[in-house]
């Protein structure tokens, strides 16, 4: 990096076009804006280099590897001839800073207006890239289509984006097929498929073609070594066997393999494992500390993810929005407001705070908190909106019990195009259901435009055994599918409960008793508290004697309140010992 300066300061007068394009080369890779523009201005007073295509390219490359791409425009604009490498550079740069929907664009443009400027790997695999990125299937395939043309699938390099593209639109036996029309298979082939269907789902194929991988005696990367592990969902025996060929193969020091580990051993309960290999990475960069405590949030352990963040700030790394999302959602599961209002101007400070995910997280925050309104005015604030946006303000909205607001909120995200997901539809639902909408919640589940789940069928239950509307809910609940009777059955003999109906929740657990096994631990205690309380204490008995033989047992509830900026946590009978400071 020190030699560019001192040759700068030489005469530029006696260097070729040749180690000019050499420079402007070193300064794209080193992102050296300043040293760049002024080669740029050096070449803009040599007489006619201005328009050399081979000093244009480098110049125009400049600009888009250091994401000045109205710079890398204006030069592309002025070029009176253009080449392949022209295009794929300002395709590149367009895909590479986020701005896919322009590459693709100039990708059309090259195709049907430069007929002489033919595009090469280079070129596919950006457009490809592009696609991917946007999740456009459609026009992924066109591309697809055209390389075909150009007998260019033989490429890895083509190929490999082509899987992505095809993972990332859950078309997998397509990416399949692409990998299959590989002659030789790189590692980035292997990474790509693997990962890719890990990612889908398909853990079990994820994990034999990792077995291939290493038959076949393709070198293993830490990418494919963390797809791998990422696929191992229960199963924690085979992901100790890929974590002891991780120590073997030197790679479970590496900052993406401990991540993957410690989400897995994470996933099956076993936080102390996870944190030892936290503890021997040989280099921890942020997305080791992310996984960390998004692992201790998601396993019900906040408090201990709150003092690993404590780590992280004194460790003097910088946070990103992973990280203050993850923060903000244990703030929300704690109820602290104070703290999650300490996050909020932190990243009011670092910038973060303009970030979609992190202003989703703060709505659902405040709002679960019980500071509604500051929720409200983030909400009106956004400049963009996505689907989960909408659903935080309306499930918040609904916690309230501010059903009409919900309801309102729900028509003006249909009127500007957003369609609702599973948890739009759920706290609809729950709106409902809460203010006794029995009617309109039930136009709502009528019109649904995606295929009711387990919630929403809860949810109706709900509503309709919650106005009273007994009949209307046993028949709902007899017509619907069977997986999720159970838990709607449960749901229906609470409402019993709250409105004192013991005699139709007798008839229904009686109902219930005949209908097979019971599964879940809450539908036993319920039906355990309607047979009490008709004074039936010999099916009481021999529910908690079914519990005891299952090892089945109900989670026990707790409390907790925030007091000088501490947290204390209660349980039954006792405090649970637990503080959690919040300064």
């Amino acid at each position: 990096m020190t030699k560019i300066p001192s040759i700068l300061c030489k005469e530029l007068l006696v260097l070729t076009p040749s180690e000019l394009g050499a420079l402007l080369s070193t300064c794209s890779k080193l992102r050296l804006h300043n040293i760049g523009r002024s080669i740029h201005a050096e070449i803009l007073k040599r007489d006619g280099w201005h328009s050399d295509p081979y000093l244009q390219n480098h110049v125009m490359n400049f600009y888009a590897k250091c994401k000045r791409m109205v710079c890398a425009h204006q030069v592309f604009d002025e070029m009176p001839k253009r080449n392949t490498v022209t295009w794929t550079a300002l395709i590149s740069g367009y895909d590479q800073c986020g701005r896919g929907d322009r590459a693709l664009d100039l990708f059309s443009l090259m195709i049907s207006q430069d007929p002489d400027s033919i595009p090469n790997e280079f070129t596919y695999a950006s457009a490809v890239s592009a696609c991917t990125k946007q999740e456009c299937l459609a026009r992924g395939m066109q591309v697809h289509a055209h390389a075909l043309q150009r007998g260019l699938l033989d490429h890895p390099l083509v190929s490999n984006v082509l899987i992505s593209l095809y993972m990332a639109c859950c078309c997998i036996a397509e990416a399949e097929l692409v990998f299959q029309e590989i002659p030789e298979p790189d590692q980035v082939s292997w990474n790509s498929l693997i990962s890719g269907l890990s990612q889908n789902g398909f853990f079990q194929s994820a994990i034999k073609n990792f077995q291939r991988m290493r038959e076949l005696n393709v070198k293993i990367t830490s990418f494919a070594l963390s797809a791998a592990i990422s696929s191992c969902f229960e199963d924690e025996i085979n992901m100790k066997r890929i974590h002891g060929l991780s120590i073997k193969l030197g790679l479970d020091l590496d900052c993406f393999t401990g991540s993957s580990l410690i989400r897995m051993y994470s996933e099956f309960k076993n936080m102390g494992d996870a944190f030892k290999v936290f503890q021997m990475l040989n280099f921890k960069d942020v997305g080791c500390w992310n996984s960390l405590i998004e692992a201790y949030s998601e396993s019900g352990d906040g408090e201990k993810g709150l003092r690993v963040f404590g780590a992280f700030m004194e460790s003097g790394m910088k946070a990103d929005e992973i990280t203050m999302t993850a923060i903000i959602g244990i703030c929300t599961s704690l109820v602290m407001l104070h703290f999650g209002k300490q996050v909020h101007s932190l990243t009011a400070k670092t910038g973060l705070d303009g970030k979609i995910r992190f202003k989703n997280s703060m709505i659902d925050m405040y709002a679960k908190c019980g500071s509604l309104e500051d929720g409200i005015q983030i909400f009106r604030q956004m400049r963009e909106r996505t689907v989960v946006s909408w659903t935080a303000m309306m499930g918040g909205l609904a916690q309230h019990g501010k059903a009409n607001e919900v309801l309102e909120l729900f028509e003006e995200m249909k009127r500007e195009g957003v369609k609702p997901n599973k948890v739009t539809y759920t706290c609809v639902l729950s709106a409902c259901g809460h203010r006794g909408l029995v009617d309109v919640g039930r136009i709502v589940f009528d019109s649904m435009e995606i295929e009711p789940e387990a919630d929403h069928f809860i949810c109706m239950v709900h509503l309709l055994a919650g106005g009273e509307r007994f009949v209307e809910a046993e028949e709902f609940i007899c017509s619907s599918p069977v997986e999720y009777r159970e838990s709607m059955w449960q749901s229906f003999l609470v409402a019993c409960r709250n409105l004192g109906e013991w005699e139709r929740g007798l008839e229904v657990a009686g109902k219930i008793m005949r209908g097979g096994v019971l599964t879940e631990p809450l539908t036993l205690v319920l039906l355990s508290n309607v047979f009490a309380a008709s004074g039936r204490w010999e099916e009481v008995e021999k529910l908690r004697e079914e519990m005891k033989e299952k090892g089945m047992k109900k989670e026990p509830g707790c409390s907790w309140i925030e007091v000088e900026n501490k947290v204390q946590v209660f349980g039954m009978k006792k405090q649970m010992g637990r503080c959690i400071s919040s300064c």
